[in-house]
């Protein structure tokens, strides 16, 4: 892959291409998106609460105090919730 060095800084991949769907949220920007707390996102993330969950809440982690989430992911997510609340 060539680098335009017009469009980056030459240390990463140019942007051009990335969809709203690849989009990397911050739990501020999906606590907002869910009008949730910031409290209320973080705790979705805990580990105990992770591995109960009938759906995961779809979070990573670059460093132990950076966690994100994919647009895409975080869409998934909501729409398996809502189709497993409707059958109940």
């Amino acid at each position: 892959m060539k680098i335009d060095l017009n469009k980056t800084n030459g240390s990463s991949p140019p942007t051009d291409n990335i969809t709203i769907e690849d989009e990397v949220l911050t739990l501020e920007e999906v606590g907002q998106i869910l009008k949730l707390t910031k409290s209320q996102v973080y705790s979705l993330t805990r580990t105990r609460g992770q591995q109960r969950a009938q759906y995961p809440f779809p979070v990573f982690t670059i460093h132990s105090k950076a966690k994100r989430v994919r647009r895409s992911d975080l869409m998934r997510w909501v729409a398996q919730l809502a189709i497993a609340g409707g059958q109940s």
